[in-house]
């Protein structure tokens, strides 16, 4: 038996977006379940080790954007008070 494609993308999707669960559907349809059901088997069929180096990287791009986003902040205010000084 062939897995619906919703089933398949949730299942590439645990991998692609690092572990956390982006389903595109709908809430309570039925390829939203089938997403999920993907996922969570991606999920299953991962090594803790994989797990693991998912997270770090989540983690590091995370701490990245959260840099860039102080640093944006920082010369925004900088640039605010050049202006009234």
């Amino acid at each position: 038996m062939t897995n619906p494609k919703e089933y398949e993308e949730g299942y590439m999707s645990f991998s692609k977006n690092l572990g956390e669960l982006m389903n595109p559907y709908p809430r309570g349809s039925s390829k939203h379940l089938q997403f999920d059901r993907g996922w969570s088997q991606g999920l299953r069929q991962a090594s803790a080790a994989e797990v693991i180096r998912l997270e770090q990287e989540r983690d590091a791009i995370l701490a990245d954007e959260e840099k860039h986003r102080l640093e944006s902040l920082k010369s925004k205010t900088e640039a605010y008070k050049n202006r009234r000084e």
